[in-house]
């Protein structure tokens, strides 16, 4: 297990075994939850609870998640990346995903990480503050080009949504928009293309 902790003065970085993760996989009961509360869960979901239960007391509560690697990850080509959302020290419905190319059977066959837990009481001191943004540029633009001109089109299925945005060119899918654009002080769609 990965743990990352930056409490605002120094990077912590370590490692630590995780040697009953097949076990927690298969089922495990979270301490953090409140008595009477408790369901076991399985998977990513288990393994999350597992690692919080284990070391989330070091970081700052409302700045500490992790991501997972789940069983596939261990056996398969194909094993994906899980992180749920934390709300107030619990975690929410929310799950991201990082499925595409196997990153999570990467991460664990290649790497031997089965999970980071990450956080602390970092702040950024270039991040640039909420006046000097113009937060709803870059939502504009995309509406201008591909809302208002019903720029879609879909995968290929038999499906009747067309959840594919298109302007152009470019598919306008939003982790390459917003990895490449807002999340690294680009509000311009133009300029995120070519970034």
């Amino acid at each position: 297990m990965l743990l990352l902790n930056n409490d605002g003065d120094n990077i912590s970085v370590r490692l630590e075994p995780f040697d009953d993760y097949r076990e927690v996989w298969n089922g495990y009961t979270p301490q953090s939850e409140k008595e009477g509360d408790e369901e076991d869960s399985i998977g990513i979901f288990a393994l999350q609870h597992a690692i919080f239960d284990r070391w989330a007391d070091e970081y700052h509560p409302k700045r500490v998640r992790a991501f997972v690697v789940g069983p596939a990850g261990e056996i398969t080509t194909e094993g994906t990346i899980a992180s749920n959302t934390v709300k107030k020290g619990k975690f929410t419905a929310v799950v991201d995903w990082c499925g595409r190319g196997g990153m999570g059977s990467r991460l664990f066959q290649q790497h031997n990480i089965i999970g980071c837990l990450f956080g602390g009481n970092w702040v950024d001191p270039y991040k640039p503050k909420a006046r000097d943004t113009d937060p709803y540029f870059t939502v504009k633009q995309y509406n201008e080009e591909t809302i208002e001109t019903k720029s879609f089109d879909h995968c290929g299925e038999p499906c009747a949504t067309a959840c594919k945005k298109l302007n152009g060119k470019y598919k306008k899918d939003y982790e390459p928009y917003h990895a490449l654009g807002p999340q690294v002080g680009v509000f311009d769609q133009r300029a995120a293309e070519i970034l």
